[in-house]
Formats: structure tokens, sequence, C-alpha cells
């Protein structure tokens, strides 16, 4: 029963079920589950048909229109399974979506009203029994039946016969036309066939192919518990893979020459903290160095490509976490040349991709955290396209064979773009993809198949006595939690909802409540004002990074205006007149506060600064990216500008600051320990061993008002494999 509300929302109500046919959304009990948009499509046409076949022609024709690339039946076939496995529902005892073989689906489940409770049940023969629960719509006007002369009838009749006569006609040649396209189109599409072509423990990544398509280049950590990858390669239908390198790095990854004859590779050395870029021949043997350079945590930091003539290699120089460029360097003479950036938005320029032909760069750069834009760039100068900009952060992105269109990954999804422009198509295959790679002559992709998540643990520190534990657990990633003033709740992010929100519970877990309903953009780091009542938090929802400000027992989000280039990484000064934030000055992260009521934003830090909390003396401490990051401290009014003595280099480190010191963990180093620095001793000691890694690059932790406990996240699953398809075009 589809209902109307004053508000225009129409919701089908079925068992435990509510499907919100405006927003496209479904609940269980109450509770948002993850059910991508084509398989709520499908789910939808059936309820709204209950107890009526729905042919599979019918819902490829409504949901793929004629040019779209896919296996129509693998995709059909895939996006019911996923509304069955959300529905605990099954093809073989189906208690609401019944399979007629060959011939389509038709839904069978109980649908009810909102009002009295009625019901229509579909005993899976199209026999409606109970009461008929129908879509609401407007009541028509009572006609009243009236006689009239035959004669008077039969033109009205005869010219109605002649319309539908032309209509069917005009039917019958689209479909015609229709029915040629799509047999023309299915002829040229190969049946793709996916093989995991990894299986190992642990996480394989980065795959890249030799030019011949018949070799597979890849980064290999080795097990399950490991945190140190080197170079492997793996021949397409062999099992076994051959190491090319003995460096246990941090992390690695590599791309093939077009002449076959190298493979380029950056490599995070864990100890040094540098960046290696280095050649090794594809056969084994001797490493060449090329570069050296500080790691940094960047999204681009590990993208490589070849020039088609392998005499350059483009890659990414990264600055620091926010800013990085497009540079060459030559393989035999080691001349480097830096390459425009396609746009003044881009903040940092890393991902490329060689068109067949060697004239065009496809480029992808990011705006800001959370938003980026393709570019297509004439090679070796021109002035730069935009093809498209997207919400979410881009994990790969490919030329095609065909010249016309681009492959890119990006929230888990492979997704096509034409060249020419328009609107990006989602490819039916593939699910929590990253790093795709094409094949250059023959018919072969490979994307990392990827299984990542972290949920928030609460621990005690010394003299509190806890033992860890997940207060409202999930599989799906929860992080950057946040203690409440008066400890007994707390705020953090969650994907738990289909994407990446704001919630709140009980610091037991008890009465969790979703604030922000955003629905994909990049939204996090939510804070508490010092009387509990509100909590400030960044999101990317207007296409920048901005603060907004919503009561703690839910309402209406609020816009706080902060500077022209936008805000992140909010947190409230402890007297509530203040929040500080992050935000881009001249290319660098600085630090500035705002009135918490509004007003001008003030800049705080020259230096550089990102993350910002304030000490009960008033001091503000924050992390400087510099490189790695430092952490320094400043005054609340801006001056005595100094780094914090004592404490080393960090990667990427969540901290908190207390009367006593700061406590901090830097996942980079992987050590899982909770370290504190003392403010009157100036010296570090370790507070806590984790049970777990913590999870790279969550800015946060949150230390008890009573200083007893702490929350973090941890990783829960980081498993990586490669998939081969075969026959892509």
């Amino acid at each position: 029963m589809a209902t109307g509300s004053e508000n225009g929302t129409r919701a089908i109500h079925f068992g435990v079920f509510d499907a919100d046919l405006r927003t496209q959304e479904l609940r269980k009990q109450g509770t948002r589950v993850k059910l991508p948009r084509q398989s709520f499509q499908i789910l939808q046409i059936l309820l709204e048909r209950p107890g009526e076949l729905v042919t599979r022609d019918e819902l490829r024709n409504a949901l793929w229109p004629e040019d779209t690339f896919v296996d129509f039946d693998h995709g059909l076939n895939n996006a019911v399974k996923r509304i069955r496995a959300v529905l605990g529902d099954s093809a073989e005892s189906p208690r609401y979506i019944e399979t007629l073989p060959r011939m389509g689906y038709r839904f069978i489940g109980p649908i009810t009203t909102n009002g009295n409770g009625n019901g229509a049940y579909f005993n899976g023969n199209g026999q409606v029994s109970g009461s008929v629960a129908t879509i609401d719509q407007p009541a028509e006007a009572p006609t009243t039946l009236r006689s009239a002369p035959l004669r008077a009838k039969r033109p009205l009749m005869q010219w109605m016969a002649i319309a539908f006569g032309i209509l069917l006609l005009v039917a019958l040649a689209g479909a015609s036309a229709w029915f040629l396209r799509w047999r023309r189109h299915m002829h040229e599409m190969s049946i793709l066939t996916m093989v995991p072509f990894t299986s190992y423990p642990g996480s394989e990544v980065f795959p890249t192919f030799s030019p011949d398509g018949n070799q597979v280049a890849f980064s290999w950590n080795g097990g399950d518990q490991s945190d140190s990858f080197d170079l492997y390669v793996k021949e397409v239908g062999t099992e076994a893979p051959v190491r090319l390198t003995h460096r246990n790095a941090g992390y690695l990854a590599g791309t093939w020459s077009p002449d076959g004859r190298f493979i380029a590779v950056i490599a995070i050395d864990k100890h040094s903290g540098k960046a290696n870029m280095f050649l090794i021949p594809a056969v084994g043997g001797s490493e060449r160095p090329l570069l050296q350079g500080a790691a940094v945590k960047s999204m681009f930091e590990m993208a490589l490509t070849w020039t088609p003539d392998s005499q350059w290699i483009v890659f990414s120089r990264t600055e620091n976490e926010f800013h990085a460029h497009l540079a060459m360097i030559n393989v035999q003479t080691m001349e480097q040349r830096a390459l425009p950036a396609p746009s003044p938005r881009c903040a940092a320029t890393g991902l490329v991709s060689f068109s067949p032909d060697g004239r065009t760069l496809a480029i992808s750069c990011m705006y800001t955290w959370g938003v980026n834009g393709l570019y297509l760039q004439p090679f070796p100068s021109g002035s730069a396209r935009e093809l498209r900009e997207l919400r979410g952060e881009v994990e790969g992105l490919q030329w095609n064979r065909d010249g016309r269109s681009l492959i890119y990954a990006m929230g888990g999804d492979l997704w096509r773009i034409r060249t020419n422009g328009g609107v990006p198509e989602r490819l039916w295959f593939g699910q929590n993809v990253v790093s795709p790679a094409i094949a250059r002559d023959t018919d072969r992709l490979a994307y990392v198949h990827e299984i990542h998540s972290a949920d928030i643990w609460r621990i005690g520190l010394p003299g509190g006595g806890e033992e860890a534990t997940r207060p409202f657990p999930s599989n799906l990633t929860q992080q950057n939690a946040s203690y409440s003033p008066d400890g007994k709740r707390m705020a953090f992010e969650s994907m738990r909802s289909g994407s990446q929100e704001i919630w709140v519970c009980g610091i037991d877990g008890s009465d969790p409540l979703q604030l922000t309903n955003i629905g994909g953009a990049l939204t996090g780091t939510p804070r508490w004002s010092p009387d509990g009542q509100k909590i400030v938090f960044d999101s990317r929802v207007s296409g920048k990074a901005e603060l907004y400000v919503v009561n703690s027992g839910g309402g209406k989000t609020q816009l706080l205006p902060t500077t022209p280039d936008g805000a992140s990484v909010p947190f409230w000064s402890r007297d509530g007149q203040w929040i500080f934030f992050a935000a881009d000055v001249n290319g660098d992260s600085q630090i500035f506060k705002v009135p918490s009521a509004g007003g001008k934003a003030i800049q705080l830090t020259t230096k550089g600064g990102f993350v910002a909390k304030e000490a009960p003396d008033g001091k503000i401490y924050y992390t400087q990216p510099s490189g790695r990051s430092q952490m320094w401290t400043i005054d609340p009014d801006g001056k005595n500008e100094a780094r914090v003595p004592g404490i080393p280099d960090l990667g990427w480190p969540a901290f908190d600051v207390t009367a006593r010191g700061i406590y901090y963990v830097d996942p980079i180093t992987g050590d899982d320990v909770i370290h504190f620095y003392d403010f009157g001793r100036r010296k570090l000691q370790v507070a806590v061993k984790l049970p777990g890694r913590a999870q790279p690059f969550a800015a946060q932790i949150s230390v008890s008002p009573d200083e007893k406990s702490l929350l973090y996240a941890q990783t829960t699953h980081n498993e990586a494999d490669i998939v081969l398809v075969e026959g892509f075009k």
C-alpha cells in the first residue's frame, strides 16, 4: 500500500519494511538499510504491481536504456539478489519476491496500509485475499450513466478505433527499431567472465597489466597480519606469483612500461618515512633509483603512469596531505618537468591516464576533500577541459581501449563516462571496487575487491580498569567518536544507514539517533558544544567543505558561515564562545576560529595547521602538516606559535588534550598503542596497548571527562583481492 501524506511522501509498507518511493529509501523497523539505487527501482516496480508478473523485458526497458554498456541478464540477476539479501528472502522459498523462470518476477508478500492495518496477500498465483490495498490516488468524480442513441456512439467508437490503430502501428515501429538496435548492441557486446585472479591471505592491491595483457604485477603484503608490501608478478591462468622486490615496504605500487621492459615502483619506507621511486626489470633484477622524498598522506601519493614512448614517468609530487601537482621524470636523463594543473580549483592533482593514441591525459584532481574533478588535457600542452565534477573520492582512473570513454572507481563502484561528456554510467559488475586496470591489447580489466571497515572501541586508560569493548557495533565503518561533556553519550560518523552520517548514542550503545541524512557527500568529525546541546560537523554537501550545527537531540542543521574557501575539522572552545577549524590560505591549511553564534572568522596560525583542540588552560594544540605531521601549540589570540618539544614527527595522528597532557595514536607507524605526552615532565610514555590496528587517517580520538577511558576507531576488516574480467570492451 502506498500512502500519501501532507508533505507528499509516498510509502509502501510490507512486513517489517517501509519503502519511501520519493527518497528511494528502505527502512527495516525504522532503521535505514542500504539498497543500491537500481535494486530499489526494481523493488519499487514490483511493489507498485503486487501479485502481477513483471517481465524481465519490462524491467530491462525501465532501468537500462538501450545504449547502456551492461550484460542485462547478469545485472538484473545481481540486482534482485541484492534485494533478497536485504529482505532476508530466498529464491527457493520466497516470502516477498517470486521468480517465474525465464519470464520475470512477482511480489507475493503482504502489503498493509497506514490506517486500519488491512492488507493484500498474494498467494503466488496472482490471487488476492484479504482487504485489497491500492496505491493512493485522487478519487475520481462519480460518473452518471446516461442512455444515448446507438447512432450517436458509433462515430466516437470509430475514431477511437482509428486512433488505437495508429498508436499500435507507432508502437510496433518503435519496438521493432528498439529490438534491432538492442540486437546489434548485444551482438557487439561480449559476454563478460569474472574470475578471481588472486585470493591470498592479506591484501593484494594496485594491479597493472603487461602490454600484452597476459601478466599482472601487483603489491601484496604476504599475509593477514602483515603490514609489509612487496611487488609480485603473476601470469594469467597460473597460480604461483613471482616476487620481484624484498623491501617490506609500508605501501607499494607499480606500473608497467608500455614497452614491457620495466615496472616503475613507488615504495613507502616504514622506518624512514621516505617515498622511493625506482625501476625494476619486469623479469626481476636490480633496482634503479629515480627519486626520493618525504611520504605524506595523500590520495595521489601512489599514482604513477608512463608516457606512451616509455621514456617518461608521470607522477604526483605530493607536498603535504592536501596539495600535490603533476610532474614528469625522464628515466634515462633524470630530467624533471612540472605539468600545469588542469584548473586553478585543483588543490591536489594526481590520478592520470593516457589515451590510446597518447595525445590526451585524463586527470582526476581534488578540489577539496570529497569533491573531485575529471579533466581531459591535451599532451604535451594545451587547455584542459572539465569533464565532470564528482562528489566522492576517485580511487582509480583508466582510459578505456575504445578511446571514447574513461573508467573510474568511486564509492565502491566502477563507472564509465564518455569523453564527449554526459552522465556517468555505473557498471553492473563489481562491488567494493578500487584501482581498476585495463589491458592495452586484450579485452581484459582487473580491479581490486576491497573489504575495509572500522568500528568504534572504548578502552580503559591507566587507573580506569575497563576492558576494550565496542559500544555500538556495526560491520560498516564507524569512526571519529567524541564523548559528550558529561561522558554519558558519544557522537560519531557511521555508514550504517548506507552513507556517512552523524549519529549519537549512549556510551553503552543505547538510544541511537541519526542526526543527519545527507546521503552521500563526505560528512563527519562531529564535536560537542560544552553544554552538550549542539554538535558541529563538516560536510561537502554544497560542493566544498563547510561547517554545520545541529541540536544533539535532532532537528534541522544550520550552516555556520566561515571563509570563502570553506572550513573543515571543527572543534568547540571550552567556554562555548568559539569554534576552531581548518581552512585553506594560499595553498596551505591554517587554523581559524569563528564565533559560535556566527561572525567573522579570525586566522590564528601562519605556519600551517589542521586538526585543533583546546586544552583546559586555553592553549590550542594542533597538527601541522609539513611532510609528516608535527604537534604544535598557539595562544588563543594567535601568538606564540611553537612546536611541542618531545613529540616526534607523526604520520597521521589522532589526538586529544587533557589538563595533564596529550593522548595520541599514530596508525601509520602500526605500533597499535595510545601514547601519552606528559605536560609536566615533557616526556612520552605508552598509555595503553590496543587490541588491534587503529584505523588510519581517522582524525579523532576522545578521552572521557574523568580521563578513565578513551574512544578510538579500530580496523575490523582489511582484505583485498584482485578480480579479472575477461571480455571487457
